[in-house]
């Protein structure tokens, strides 16, 4: 399944699996789940919700990392175009690999409320703890930021809008912004609603092209 940019999709899986699908991803998964395990291929961005079954651990792999559970709550990020891949735990438990790790190579093993950050430079995994609201809330059409820069705010409202973002000075990319956003509203409300947290102009040039000043 391929998801657009500026489109979201719910999907359950064969074995009652649950995935939301955000905007620009796409998911490759079989009709029935008949291996030693379930396992599925993400390119973009997915919050799974596992059924538990002991006997055919899940794995989700991405072109960097893979991610292992048997029953549990997580998201992933793995958008080609990002510098990183990242996973989030919000329940249960999962261990992550390198792609080119050895088979028998042992993985990490996230704690609940962990983010692994996977750096695709260097292949070096770092861990710490977050406030799984901001990674995951996106599946109910809000969007929650904690001391986060405006450039990362902007990078996911093109993806969910499919626009784009220029902003007129750089370093004004660099501004943190706290606040949850609501982008079930009109797309003028949202940005409305920036312009305040940030004392920014967000000018439209055409509909897919917006100026930051």
């Amino acid at each position: 399944v391929v998801i657009p940019y500026g489109s979201r999709s719910n999907i359950i899986l064969a074995d009652g699996t649950n995935v939301w699908l955000n905007a620009g991803s796409r998911l490759i998964y079989p009709s029935r789940f008949v291996d030693r395990t379930r396992e599925v291929f993400l390119s973009g961005e997915a919050f799974f919700d596992v059924q538990e079954n002991e006997g055919q651990p899940f794995r989700v792999k991405t072109a960097d990392v893979q991610v292992e559970v048997l029953g549990t709550q997580f998201n992933v990020t793995a958008y080609p175009e990002d510098f990183a891949v990242q996973t989030v735990l919000a329940e249960g438990s999962v261990e992550i690999k390198s792609v080119t790790a050895h088979r028998r190579e042992n993985g990490l093993v996230l704690k609940e409320g962990e983010l692994a950050y996977f750096n695709k430079k260097t292949q070096e995994t770092h861990t710490q703890s977050v406030e799984v609201d901001e990674y995951t809330l996106w599946t109910q059409g809000l969007f929650h930021f904690s001391n986060t820069d405006f450039n990362r705010i902007t990078k996911k409202l093109e993806r969910f809008y499919n626009i784009r973002f220029q902003f007129d000075d750089p370093f004004k990319g660099g501004i943190q912004v706290s606040g949850k956003l609501d982008v079930a509203q009109e797309r003028s409300e949202v940005f409305q609603y920036l312009e305040r947290l940030t004392g920014l102009q967000i000018l439209e040039i055409n509909e897919r092209l917006y100026v930051i000043k």
